[in-house]
């Protein structure tokens, strides 16, 4: 008998007698009450299946799915059970509230690699501290993935002499760029740059002249101060900062930027006007390149040769259980590159725009050895 056979015999006056609990009605009124209570039961069930902690079965596969994540097949080739589903969940679901932090990004590495998603996981014995620590050493992320950027522009031969380079490019710190300008057409005096955003700019001597053909190599040393080279003849003495102080590079902003390049053709009473200095303004071209460090962007370094790696952790600390839990990626050479959406959503504070972030693993050996080499994570626009 439940509660709900007791509020049914309720509704019945006492001439049915239904209360009798030998009474065909009351045996009735038990059979319906029954289904009832299952009936209640499945509502709270469903209603339960939305959590996390409670779901089972397909509706935990459901829950998973809105994240795009799926049971990991076991090394014994079963499906994860729902225990270890839920709490590899409830850590993955923490990367679409927490957003690309340390731990969450070094997380998903881990679960597509074949650990647990939290190294806790494998509830190591205190006396293995050692080995969780060299576990957590097999895979180190470093901020702010560098990337060699490169631009080059050639002056308009409708406006010789004047050349504008726009730098649309974001970095998390300013570089110092290495410019290479080269003399097409004439050759160059005055020469004079600058970046328009924060001011800063150089200025040649008069007397200083790039033949044309030639080529005018500036870069900078740890301090700023600009090395200069023409036919690898250093000629940094020739120049001075815009402000009359002592020649300093510009640094490329952290945010767009636009740089401005002049040169001049003959001066009165200092140029000879032969063929190579002419009063015509020059024509040049422009390459910069610099090293750019992208925002939202992670760097992760693993052992190509995972699985050998940590088979000599486990042999050097004698531990005999297993560390991968999961089926992870294997790295063949025929198959040298994967990629995997694994961070949410945020907002580019540059642009403005959503973007999620995403790893590219790449391998490669060297003198056929485990080495540690680099997994790529960028942000990109959505």
């Amino acid at each position: 008998m439940s509660y709900k056979t007791d509020r049914l015999v309720d509704l019945f006056p006492d001439a049915y007698a239904a209360n009798e609990r030998e009474s065909l009605l009351y045996k009735l009124l038990d059979a319906v009450g029954a289904e009832l209570m299952a009936a209640d039961e499945a509502v709270k069930q469903l209603l339960k299946s939305h959590w996390v902690n409670y779901a089972s079965g397909g509706a935990l596969d459901g829950l998973g799915s809105i994240y795009g994540v799926a049971r990991r097949r076991l090394p014994d080739g079963t499906s994860e059970p729902d225990e270890a589903f839920q709490l590899r969940l409830k850590s993955i679901v923490s990367l679409f509230t927490g957003g690309g932090t340390r731990p969450a990004v070094l997380g998903a590495v881990h679960s597509a690699l074949g650990f647990p998603f939290d190294l806790d996981q494998l509830n190591l014995p205190p006396a293995y501290a050692n080995l969780r620590q060299d576990l957590e050493n097999l895979i180190a992320l470093v901020e702010f993935s560098p990337s060699q950027e490169r631009l080059v522009k050639a002056v308009d031969i409708a406006h010789p002499g004047e050349l504008t380079l726009d730098v649309p490019a974001v970095s998390v710190r300013t570089e110092r760029p290495r410019i290479e300008w080269t003399f097409t057409g004439g050759a160059g005096r005055r020469l004079r740059l600058a970046c328009l955003d924060s001011g800063e700019g150089l200025l040649a001597d008069d007397a200083f002249i790039v033949p044309q053909g030639q080529t005018l190599i500036l870069s900078a040393k740890a301090d700023g101060s600009l090395v200069a080279f023409l036919n690898e003849i250093e000629v940094s003495a020739f120049f001075h900062s815009l402000g009359d102080g002592d020649p300093i590079l510009p640094e490329v902003p952290r945010a767009p930027s636009r740089w401005h390049f002049i040169a001049e053709g003959a001066l009165f009473d200092t140029s000879t006007f032969d063929e190579q200095d002419r009063y015509d303004r020059p024509l040049f071209s422009i390459e910069m390149a610099w090293q750019r460090y992208e925002p939202l962007s992670f760097d992760v370094y693993v052992p190509y040769f995972l699985q050998t790696a940590v088979g000599a952790l486990k042999a050097a600390h004698k531990y005999p259980g297993e560390i991968f839990v999961y089926e992870g990626w294997i790295w063949r050479p025929s198959s040298r590159s994967s990629t995997k959406r694994v961070l949410p959503a945020c907002e580019d504070p540059y642009t403005s725009r959503s973007t999620f972030a995403t790893f590219t693993i790449k391998a490669r050996a060297l003198q056929s050895r485990a080495i540690i080499d680099w997994s790529r994570m960028r942000a990109r626009p959505s």
